[in-house]
């Protein structure tokens, strides 16, 4: 004999489906990967390590975020490149909003000998004031239809130029030497996955509650 859930189960499933597509849908896709700046320009003698990038992407918000952090000395310059026009997004720098300077001219931005970049973001002028050892750098698609646009995959290229040219460029100012710094292989020395899509929760949640009840049916008959 084919069992059935009754009406009350399916209510039940119907539930849960829609508590996790509030709670599971808010950061579905988003994602975090981490790299070290891994080579010097060769002439300042910075002191390693000189610090790390870190980004985290959210196709659902539209956001791209850049955290640059040293233990060494402070940055005051952050370049890196696109394949998403620039005319597309808006960048800002969310600890110091001093960083307020924004270069986007597609390939023309230089940071030293790592090549040249499609976006650089340095404080308003160059007073040692304003140098930071830990930005926040976001860009945010200014549409939602661009909204998938908004991949690590998708600002993290190769620069044009430069011997060797990097991913990732800044310059960094450390007690006794100045010079720039570069992330020149992607290699990352942390990584967070994307958050499942919802859908493929709720369908098995909704699977688990109408199995279930047809179990708690099948007993009831039974007894």
């Amino acid at each position: 004999m084919k069992m059935r859930a009754s009406p009350r189960w399916i209510t039940l499933a119907a539930g849960v489906a829609l508590a996790l597509a509030a709670t599971a849908g808010r950061d579905a896709s988003a994602g975090t990967v981490s790299y070290a700046f891994n080579v010097e320009d060769g002439t300042a003698h910075l002191a390693s390590p000189y610090g790390t990038v870190t980004l985290t992407d959210n196709t659902t918000t539209g956001t791209v975020t850049f955290e640059i952090k040293s233990t060494t000395g402070k940055f005051d310059s952050f370049g890196f490149n696109t394949s998403v026009a620039t005319s597309k997004f808006d960048v800002t720098a969310t600890n110091d909003q001093v960083w307020s300077k924004v270069s986007t001219t597609l390939n023309q931005n230089a940071q030293d000998g790592f090549g040249k970049y499609t976006v650089v973001v340095e404080p308003s002028s160059a007073s040692n004031s304003l140098r930071s050892a830990d930005e926040t750098i976001v860009v945010q698609m200014k549409n939602s239809g661009d909204f998938a646009l908004a991949t690590a995959a998708n600002f993290s290229l190769l620069a044009t130029g430069g011997n060797p040219a990097g991913y990732f460029a800044a310059h960094l100012n450390q007690p006794t030497e100045t010079g720039f710094v570069a992330v020149t292989k992607l290699d990352p020395i942390q990584t967070t996955n994307a958050t499942p899509e919802p859908s493929t929760m709720i369908l098995a949640a909704i699977g688990g509650v109408m199995g279930l009840g047809a179990r708690w049916q099948r007993r009831r008959r039974l007894v």
